[in-house]
């Protein structure tokens, strides 16, 4: 991220850039540290289950997000 506030780059780059791409890396990786926790404790069957409810989760408020999308256009 460093590097690209460096770089002289237009308004609309830098958004796509830093609001976008980058805050993905954040929520992955809390996402990867829970689990990396839970497995710690060696509970597979609570890691399991975790792993795929938050996929589950994510899926379906994005699912969400383009039908309130559609209904509102």
């Amino acid at each position: 991220m460093g590097f690209f506030i460096n770089k002289k780059l237009s308004y609309s780059i830098e958004k796509i850039l830093f609001t976008g791409f980058f805050s993905c890396f954040t929520s992955f990786s809390g996402f990867i540290y829970f689990l990396y926790k839970i497995l710690l404790q060696g509970d597979w069957m609570k890691f399991l289950i975790f792993f795929n409810l938050i996929i589950i989760v994510n899926l379906f408020t994005m699912f969400f997000g383009f039908w309130i999308s559609r209904k509102i256009t």
